[in-house]
Parts: structure tokens; sequence; C-alpha cells
């Protein structure tokens, strides 16, 4: 249930955490985020749908939507322009008459949706704009007028009054016709007899559907069907239930419709969706499954030279009893073929015939990408885990909440925090855009060095600049594919090392190098190493999740 933003206290002062923008294309499948604080989105082009915790929510240019903490969110893409939305985390504190009764505020705001005026909308843009110029400088107050922008945002999100354009008529009624069929889908509904129910004209009722959602009426349902029939099939259900449970009397028409809408048959499909035999073609592919209780039936060895009998060691225990096939970058073919696999899970990190692959059992190509949670969910909703994926998102930011709190009471809240790893023939400094630099700068909100942007991956430096950076701690390591550690110690015995701060007070803390990855189980276990060197609290208990 959406409803309107309440009437913000007087004195509401706003912290801005994160301001992210976020493209959606036109029929492509984005798994559901889970939305843990307080959120607004605003739509700056295209067309979509936007679910919060299954409530549909129609989004066009200049509307306004604010989130409260703690929901699952889906976003579809429905126009022939890619859906091109803001994403503004944030908190706020409500102050009182006194310094020490202000606190932060739970009930000044509630979930709530509307459209801008035009006059607002042209002022937003200009704020938005000002505001990117801003996150794209290095200048020491670039931050803090970020935060003064931010608050003309949020004064305009809760101040400018709902057009009656957007609060009444046909929007309103698409919107509630929506949310029927989503209810009803499975159902034999008369469309036009829904439409009548909301006081929408059945003679229009066609063209003014399409106009707001981007597809006909009896097109939307068909999606609407064919997705809910995907996740049942993914939990093996048999097909004629599935049919059934998503409004098709008839087996055969439903499989003849799924196969058009789909392009597999349904039974095709679950094959596919099967996790008994599953085999990875990239090592790094098993954190993601035991996050989500999938074990894999074979895999391909780690290469690393810190492999642990040919497996990640952080994961080694764990997969002892899952088949090593092949080498680290490419599988036996033969023996893929003797095992008979379900389903075969290959990547965009390795040059693998996968049309090769795809005669032995079905096979999925995983993409993977800087934002590791969307992977995580993407592929929990794939193996009908949707729960367990959520799950994990929760109590990494659980996780997450709880070492920000720590660090807070400690003195490396205010210093700065390099990863420097060393290679045979180069010095890496590790920015917040992947793995370790993440967890640190973009999830713990800890400071890097000088010069080090958080949406870097890494860049390669010299002694002379990592002096010039001089951190207060360094989490040193080598690069996994080194034979030893001669090189960090030929480091070490220089006179510029000797002389960099975090030496001096005996904060440089070396670690695996497998550390500095990018996956959910090893991003948790990086927190837990991260704490246990820079908290000064003794009460972290390491713990896998």
């Amino acid at each position: 249930m959406f409803l309107h933003p309440l009437e913000c206290a007087k004195e509401t002062f706003f912290v801005l955490q994160r301001m992210e923008r976020q493209q959606y294309g036109l029929q492509q499948e984005h798994p559901p985020v889970w939305k843990d604080g307080h959120h607004l989105l605003y739509v700056q082009e295209g067309e979509g749908i936007l679910r919060v915790d299954g409530d549909p929510l129609l989004l066009k240019p200049g509307k306004i939507v604010l989130l409260a903490p703690d929901c699952c969110v889906e976003v579809e893409g429905r126009s022939c322009k890619p859906l091109s939305l803001y994403d503004f985390s944030f908190t706020y504190t409500v102050a009182s008459d006194t310094p020490a009764q202000s606190k932060k505020a739970k009930a000044v705001f509630s979930p709530g949706h509307h459209a801008l005026s035009a006059q607002a909308a042209a002022r937003f843009a200009q704020l938005l704009e000002q505001m990117e110029q801003l996150a794209e400088t290095e200048e020491p107050l670039a931050k803090w007028k970020q935060s003064i922008l931010f608050q003309e945002i949020m004064y305009l999100a809760v101040s400018d009054p709902l057009t009656t354009e957007e609060t009444g008529g046909t929007r309103e009624a698409i919107e509630k016709v929506l949310l029927y069929v989503q209810q009803h889908y499975q159902e034999d509904i008369s469309l036009k007899e829904v439409a009548q129910m909301h006081g929408i004209s059945a003679s229009n009722f066609s063209s003014v559907f399409k106009k707001h959602v981007g597809l006909n009426p009896l097109d939307y349902v068909t999606q609407l069907r064919m997705a809910q029939a995907q996740r049942k099939l993914k939990a093996s259900q048999p097909i004629e239930l599935v049919a059934r449970q998503v409004g098709f009397k008839d087996p055969l028409y439903f499989s003849r419709i799924f196969k058009r809408t789909v392009g597999v048959t349904p039974s095709a499909y679950r094959k596919q969706s099967q996790t008994d035999k599953i085999v990875t073609l990239l090592p790094h592919l098993n954190d993601y499954l035991l996050a989500l209780g999938v074990k894999p039936f074979a895999t391909l060895p780690y290469g690393g030279n810190d492999q642990v009998d040919g497996y990640l060691p952080y994961l080694a225990r764990e997969l002892s009893e899952t088949k090593l096939t092949g080498s680290w970058n490419k599988p036996d073919m033969d023996e893929l073929a003797e095992a008979k696999p379900g389903l075969i899970l290959g990547s965009n990190w390795f040059h693998i015939n996968l049309e090769s692959v795809k005669k032995i059992a079905p096979t999925i190509p995983i993409i993977l990408r800087d934002d590791w949670q969307s992977l995580l969910l993407e592929l929990a909703r794939f193996f009908g885990k949707g729960e367990e994926g959520k799950h994990w998102m929760r109590r990494y930011e659980q996780k997450v909440n709880q070492a920000k709190a720590l660090l807070s009471l400690s003195k490396a809240r205010d210093e700065s925090v390099m990863i420097l790893t060393v290679t045979c023939n180069e010095y890496r400094v590790y920015g917040g855009r992947r793995q370790l630099g993440k967890v640190l700068y973009e999830d713990l909100r800890l400071t890097p060095p000088a010069g080090i942007s958080t949406k870097t991956h890494y860049v390669c430096v010299t002694l002379e600049q990592i002096q010039a950076m001089n951190p207060d701690h360094i989490f040193l390591s080598t690069n996994n594919s080194n034979p030893s550690k001669e090189q960090i110690k030929a480091l070490q015995a220089t006179k510029a090392w000797s002389g960099l701060r975090a030496v001096q007070k005996h904060q440089v803390y070396e670690v695996e190098s497998w550390l500095n990855g990018h996956a959910p189980i090893k991003h948790s276990l990086s927190i837990d190493v991260a704490i246990s060197h820079l908290a000064e609290s003794k009460q972290w208990e390491v713990s896998v999740m």
C-alpha cells in the first residue's frame, strides 16, 4: 500500500548516504533488490513499473517515490527509452528543543509517491546536475555542498503539492487495475469488466492501458502469468499444476504460450532450472551458490597460488565433496559428458567455448558484475531461493551496521586506510569499486588515501606515490598468482617503507590474497578481518554467516 508522505517537521535534517543513477532496459530482467534504509527515487526519463513488496506502481518522468526501510523492490522498463531514475539513500534527524533530546525519527515519513509540478521538476533537474558535477570533483567541500543541495531536494519532494492529474482520474485508475490484476491473474478475468469496475470506459481501455503501461492489457497479463509460471517451474512443480495456478485450464495451450513467450517449452525450462548436478565453470561462482545453500556437483580448480586442494581456501571445507574437473581455465569435456550434469553455469571471465558445453547440458552464461548483491538475488530467483537471498542480504546489512557501530568508537573512523597489493612488477592501490575496497570504503565508510577514488577499481602507483599518500593503516597482500611473498619483503626493506605513518604506528596488516575478491561470503569474511584489525572492541565474533 502506497501512502503520501506526511508533513515534514520544521527542524528536520537530512544526511545523504549515497546517490546513484540507475537504468532499466525494455524487457530486460532485473532481479529484486532489498532496500535497507530510507530511499527517495526520482524518475528522470522513460516509463516502467515499480513493485514494492509486490505492490505495483507506474513510473513516469518527474515522479517521486519515498521508500521505507526493509522493503523488496523490483523495477521493469516499459518504454522504448531506458527507464532512468535516481536513487538517493538517506537518514534524517528531527531536532527537539534541546540537543540532548534530538533523536532519529521513524514516523515523519511514510512510503509515498507523487509527481512533481513542472516548476518543481525543473528545479529538481538543476539540483541533480549540480550534485553530479560535485560527485566528479575532488573538492574538499564537495560533500558538504551536496548535503546542502540534498536538503532542497527533500524539501521539493515533500512540499510540492500533488497534481490533480496524478492524484485522480485515469492514472490512479490504471494503478488500481494493475493491482487487481496482480492479485487475480490466475483467475478467468475479463479485463474490460475490471476496467469498468475502476471507472475506465471499456471502449478505450486498451489504448489508455498501453499508453500508461507500455503493453496492451492481454500482453501484460500474459507476461505476468509467464513470470509466475517460471518461478513455479523452478520449484519443480508439475506442468499441469503450474498451468492451472497461473490461469490456464488447458496444459497444452499453456505450453504453446509459454514457448512463444519464453522461447523454450515448460519441460525444457524446468530441466534448465534443476539444482541437481550443477557444474560451475568459474570457482568464484561457488561462493554465490553456497550463500544460497546450493552445493555444486563439480567445478573447475581454483588456479591461485593460495589454493587448498584445488579450491578457494575459504570454501575448501564446504566444497570437499565437489568434484574437480579439468584445469583452472578449461573443463574436461569427456568428464563432463560422463557426469551428465543437469545444469552448467558458465562465466564471462575465461574464453571457454560455451557452445560446445551446451551440447552436454543446458548452459547459462553468468555475467559477473561490480554489484554482487544483484547477481546474488538474480541467482536466488533462478534457483527458487528467493527467501534465502533476501535473508542473506538482511544479515549482511546487519553485519555492516554492527561493524560501523564498532568503528565509530575507533580512531580508524577518522584515519586513512590503504589497500595495497604487491605483484611481481607493480604496486596496486585499490579504490572502492570492487573487492575489499568496496567493503572498506562503500560499506564501512572508511576513508581511502588521498587521490584514490571510491569509484576506482585499482591504480598502479610508485613507491614515491605511496609515500605521498602516507596512509594511517595499510592492508597488505600479494596477488594470488604470485609465486612467493619476496616482493613484500623487498618493499619492507626499503627506507621509504619504514618512514610511512602506518608502519611507524604498527598499523600494517598482512592479509591473505584471496580476501581481495568479490562475492557474498568473501565480503562477509572481509568485514571480520577489517574489524579484527581496526576496531578497538574485542567483542566482535567472527562469522561466515
